[in-house]
């Protein structure tokens, strides 16, 4: 894997549901689809989601956006949530792509639809205590092969 690809926060959801609120479909989803177009990303751009029903409702918004398709993928949910698990990020990444047998990235980009944990540590942020303060819908440009994880556990890699 090459370049850089996107990181996008989930939108505002329902903690009962987990599903998308009004202010998820209607701001945070459509503001980081306009994010990620003016940052170039472009259409038909590979969208890899994590599992949970907030996240995969957030995808398939920025991929109606791109004329894309949603990949939705388990491995990416769990390293969003529980980051200290995450070794490396590319590492993690490639291998939910390849279990969906879809191409690493291709000319058009890639964006990952995750949680605000992934995104802090790609941001350099401390992913528990400074996620508060993070946008919903927050779009981060993470480069390949800067990983840096403070908190990993290797007992609880995923």
């Amino acid at each position: 894997m090459a370049g850089s690809f996107f990181l996008v926060r989930h939108g505002r959801y329902d903690r009962q549901t987990s599903g998308l609120t009004n202010e998820g479909r209607e701001i945070d989803a459509p503001r980081a689809l306009s994010t990620l177009l003016a940052k170039g990303l472009g259409q038909g751009a590979v969208v890899l989601s994590s599992s949970a029903p907030r996240a995969l409702q957030t995808a398939e918004i920025i991929a109606a956006g791109l004329s894309s398709e949603v990949i939705s993928s388990r491995l990416i949910e769990d390293g969003g949530n529980d980051v200290g698990g995450v070794r490396d990020l590319d590492e993690l990444v490639g291998r939910a792509l390849s279990q969906a047998q879809a191409k690493p990235l291709d000319d058009n980009g890639l964006v990952v639809v995750t949680h605000a944990p992934m995104v802090a540590v790609a941001m350099g942020v401390h992913p528990f205590r400074d996620v508060d303060n993070m946008d919903f819908g927050k779009v981060a440009e993470y480069q390949v092969g800067t990983w840096t994880n403070p908190h990993f556990r290797p007992s609880e890699e995923i």
